[in-house]
């Protein structure tokens, strides 16, 4: 008679999702749990063993090997081998393929003597089916993507990979290092440096094919670990040539169409100059039409500059020339300036310091001014805009507070790169200014520091070093 334990233990087993099985110490199938059963399609009598062959259709983790008698995961555990989540697959006639995991071994009583052997199975069939989408995707992925172990060579690389260095098949890289991928040798130093300490690295290198030649690629790199623990860095790979080529035709283009628009321009606005001195034969509508073409024509003019001044950091020759200015004389010449151009906009400026002799190229200061307090008119519109100047100890504090709408935190960096406008769509212009300002900061050794949050308007803060200032 069976006692109260077994029949507890064996209702448990009957509920539990995962599929048990087990057999005597003669070998024969003697427990199917009702999860197993279904999984196999059995009947609820117990099947005679030389029927086996006709209701179990066993396979490899391929779903295509049969497995034989001797890798049955119940025969090697009742052979007496410890067995852990070895991968098969239950195919049933007319039903989708079942991708499972068996982990069991043999089972002895307190005597030590093998009183028979169980399998536990692990339904895994959702989960292989989201690795075989994810292995498409990746083979099918424009983008390279590889995987290196942790002893530095190559164990896998799709066939953007392969295709974007020259090489035909994984076999010709599967054992090497991506040393030989990089025209730079230090690259992947610097990149397992970086993955140590940070966990992830993006960088930008100069790679090389399998026939010599170069090519400039994006890499995006990261740690991770395999299912035994060991490090390994799947890395995912751009080739950035067509893209470079694209950015040097726009580059290229706004240099000759910026030159090409320069002359006309200047043209018309001595003639509108000359004009607007001849007030006695023009009536004020007139008066009024050229005074509005020729804010148009400095608008443009100032549109041109933007272009030429790209081009000029594009090329690396976008220079300054330092001189002692007298940063209070240019900040209120650019105040009256702004104000004038744009009388209905609610702009104060604040000179909380002595009068000071900065160290610096003028016309790219005022630049600075000018940019910064056009983009507080294009994205603040209608908001009040504060203009500081104050003393910090030794340094001079510029500061150009709106009070718009202001800028989340994660997109506070791209403003500063060219051709952004991620605030507000309807705004006009090339999204140049702020990263001019920027590249002016950069080669002056200033400091710009944005402070902003969403509802709370923007803050564009330059520091001049001390040593950059003087009082007069």
């Amino acid at each position: 008679m069976k006692s109260a334990s077994f029949l507890y233990i064996s209702q448990l087993l009957q509920q539990l999702p995962v599929g048990v099985v087990a057999c005597d110490a003669e070998g024969h199938l003697n427990y199917f749990n009702e999860t197993l059963r279904k999984w196999h399609g059995l009947p609820e009598t117990l099947i005679p063993q030389d029927n086996w062959s006709d209701y179990y259709h066993l396979f490899h983790g391929d779903g295509k090997t049969p497995l034989e008698t001797h890798e049955i995961p119940l025969i090697r555990a009742f052979l007496g081998e410890v067995i852990r989540n070895v991968p098969m697959v239950i195919a049933v006639p007319g039903e989708e393929l079942r991708f499972c995991e068996a982990s069991g071994g043999p089972l002895y009583d307190d005597e030590g003597k093998k009183v028979g052997a169980s399998v536990i199975m692990h339904d895994v069939t959702s989960l292989v089916r989201s690795r075989d989408l994810l292995r498409h995707a990746i083979e099918s992925s424009i983008a390279g993507f590889d995987i290196v172990s942790d002893e530095g060579k190559f164990i896998y690389a799709n066939q953007a990979y392969l295709k974007m260095w020259g090489y035909d098949s994984l076999e010709e890289i599967a054992g090497t290092t991506p040393a030989s991928h990089c025209a730079d040798p230090d690259v992947p130093i610097r990149i397992i440096t970086a993955l140590k300490e940070k966990g992830e690295c993006v960088i930008e290198f100069k790679a090389k094919r399998k026939n010599g030649s170069t090519f400039d690629v994006l890499m995006s790199a990261r740690l991770d670990h395999d299912q035994e623990g060991k490090e390994i860095y799947p890395t995912f790979s751009m080739d950035l040539t067509e893209i470079k080529k694209a950015i040097s035709a726009r580059d290229e283009f706004l240099s000759i169409a910026s030159h090409e628009l320069l002359t006309p321009l200047t043209s018309l606005k001595l003639q509108t100059q000359s004009l607007m001195r001849h007030k006695e034969n023009i009536t004020p509508e007139i008066s009024r039409y050229l005074s509005n073409t020729l804010r148009f024509v400095d608008r443009l003019n100032r549109l041109v500059e933007d272009m030429l001044d790209i081009s000029r950091i594009t090329s690396g020759k976008f220079t300054i020339v330092l001189t002692e200015v007298d940063v209070i004389e240019v900040m209120n010449r650019k105040f009256q300036d702004f104000c004038a151009r744009y009388p209905n906009e609610r702009i104060s400026l604040e000179l909380e310091t002595e009068p000071h002799l900065l160290k610096a190229d003028v016309m790219r200061l005022e630049q600075v001014i000018e940019n910064l307090l056009s983009n507080a008119e294009k994205y603040a519109k209608g908001s009040p805009v504060t203009v500081t100047l104050k003393r910090n100890n030794d340094d001079l504090i510029l500061s150009v507070k709106d009070g718009g709408p202001g800028i989340p935190l994660d997109q506070q960096d791209r403003i500063f790169q060219r051709f952004e406008r991620i605030m507000n769509k309807e705004v006009t212009g090339l999204g140049l200014g702020l990263s001019i300002v920027q590249e002016i900061v950069i080669l002056h050794g200033w400091k710009l520091i944005l402070d902003s949050a969403p509802g709370k308007g923007a803050e564009f803060i330059i520091h001049f070093p001390g040593h950059f200032a003087t009082p007069i």
